[in-house]
């Protein structure tokens, strides 16, 4: 009788465990070759048969890991938690569970768990590269800096690493770091267009404008048949206003790389900006008509009949895009543009506005509405919108400018001065700013200051016909009376020459800074 109760508890233990040790050892190894082969849905398949019998914390562990490699990542988040309850507290464990909630979507839950790692083990690496990436996707960039460092040194031949190191630095406003760090990315992966694209786009995003098109020089010269880059670097050149670079680097592509008429739409923006407006109107036509419902190509077609000074024209072009959406903000604002040059202002402004309800921030439209204000005489109005307009891009120089056109139409010497100072340590080439900061040097008496200024305007713009006049009421007042006649003669020239170019538009738009940048502000 004895016997049979010592045979039926070694049954019942063994019912227990359901397994002998050998047996969990042969399925743990099978089950890990599984997951070493990628074989996660066979590997969870025999890490859940082992677990009904063996919920040992280990076997759990291993369980997770399949789940989360299967994409089952809520059961393998929970598998991972109770595999930790039961004693499996490591720093592998907890990277893992950290990794998961990550995919899962769990940033925050994804963070904690990797630092848990590391406070287990801060010699753990596999932890630091994607605490570096969560801390910056949950726009912590500076915590994310010391990780995303680390992880250049440890893999310097990897891109994204690089350009994560970069988008970080860009993010915490260190732009001399993050130039340095694509001179250092460049040395350590010569040669390789992908690192100089991702780089170039970041450069792009962060307004770093001349690295950008560097990087995108030395990814087309390593790979030329690559349009995409091509491409890329011909609207960079467009961007910094080196149309001729554009057109040199689009030469060699043919006509139906990137997407249809791209090409010809970037020759015909590279030829209106360059002057040629007959080859530009091919070119667009051309663009158009390969695609005939492109918004950009339809847009751009309007702002080349302005750059013309074919307003009315370019109305009817709006109309014809406004045909297929009215949900971009680039419609109503050329259509602004046309409206403001035939002097309709009340239409120029309602334009403006209606730009402004689909996008709040397009401090382009609040320039041009200032400007409007300006001509209505509403200088406290121009003021708040060009205050504006330089909240939201307050490295624009003309933006500054405008702002102090403003303060000096209200008379706030003081504050105009001011925003014209900050327009000329943004741009030290910016004429109107000089002409306008001598109109406000002249009130107070600064007469020999204000001539410098105009003197450095003239130099800047020898086109600039009120800055001749003002020049040459400011010798008469100062005792140079062939000064001052030189002045007037030059003056005078300018006078002929913009009437013999029809350029009445110039004529009635002079108290603004070079009819605000031409005022194409080649937004297309």
């Amino acid at each position: 009788m004895r016997s049979a109760v010592l045979i039926l508890a070694l049954l019942l233990a063994v019912a227990g465990t359901g397994l002998s040790q050998q047996s969990v050892n042969r399925i743990v190894g099978e089950g890990i070759e599984a997951l070493k082969a990628g074989e996660f849905v066979r590997a969870q398949q025999i890490f859940a048969e082992l677990v009904k019998n063996a919920p040992s914390a280990e076997n759990l562990g291993y369980l997770a890991m399949a789940e989360a490699g299967a994409g089952n990542l809520a059961q393998a988040i929970g598998h991972f938690q109770r595999s930790i309850r039961l004693g499996n507290n490591s720093a592998s464990v907890h990277y893992n569970l950290g990794m998961a909630c990550l995919q899962a979507g769990r940033r925050e839950e994804g963070i904690r768990e990797l630092r848990t790692a590391l406070a287990w083990d801060g010699k753990f690496l596999p932890a630091r590269y994607p605490l570096g990436i969560a801390l910056l996707e949950e726009g912590r960039a500076r915590e994310a800096l010391p990780y995303l460092t680390e992880a250049t040194k440890a893999s310097p031949q990897r891109v994204d690493v690089w350009a994560n190191l970069l988008r970080a630095q860009f993010e915490v406003g260190d732009h001399l770091a993050a130039l340095q760090t694509t001179e250092r990315a460049m040395r350590s992966v010569p040669n390789d267009p992908r690192l100089a694209v991702a780089l170039a786009n970041l450069c792009l995003r962060h307004g770093e404008l001349p690295k950008t098109r560097s990087l995108l020089e030395e990814a087309n010269a390593a790979n030329p048949r690559e349009a995409s880059v091509a491409l890329l670097l011909a609207r960079v050149s467009l961007q910094i206003g080196e149309p001729k670079e554009a057109l040199a680097v689009l030469e060699n592509l043919p006509p139906e790389a990137g997407a249809l008429g791209e090409v010809m739409l970037l020759k015909g923006e590279a030829r209106a900006l360059a002057g040629d407006f007959a080859l530009a109107e091919v070119d667009l036509a051309a663009a158009r008509d390969a695609d005939p419902q492109n918004l950009r190509y339809l847009i751009a077609y309007a702002w080349l009949q302005q750059r013309e000074g074919h307003y009315k024209e370019a109305l009817t072009t709006l109309k014809s895009a406004q045909e297929f959406t009215t949900r971009t903000p680039a419609i109503p604002f050329r259509a602004a543009v046309s409206y403001f040059y035939l002097g309709l202002n009340a239409q120029a402004a309602q334009a403006c506005e209606d730009a402004l309800r689909i996008d709040p921030d397009f401090s382009e439209a609040y320039l041009l509405l200032g400007a409007v204000r300006l001509q209505q005489q509403d200088f406290q109005g121009a003021q708040s919108t060009f205050q504006r307009a330089a909240s939201l891009k307050p490295d624009v120089a003309l933006f500054h400018i405008l702002l102090g056109v403003a303060f000096y139409k209200r008379g706030h010497l003081q504050r105009s001065a001011r925003e014209l100072n900050r327009a000329l340590a943004l741009d030290p080439q910016a004429a109107p700013a000089y002409f306008y900061r001598a109109q406000v040097l002249a009130i107070q008496g600064k007469q020999r200051k204000a001539i410098a200024d105009l003197e450095t305007a003239v130099a800047l713009n020898p086109h600039y016909r009120k800055a001749y006049a003002e020049l040459a009421r400011l010798y008469s007042a100062a005792g140079q009376p062939e000064r001052a006649a030189a002045a007037l003669a030059k003056e005078s020239a300018e006078l002929r020459r913009e009437e013999s170019e029809d350029n009445r538009m110039f004529n009635q738009l002079q108290d603004l800074p070079e009819v605000i940048g031409g005022l194409g502000l080649d937004i297309r």
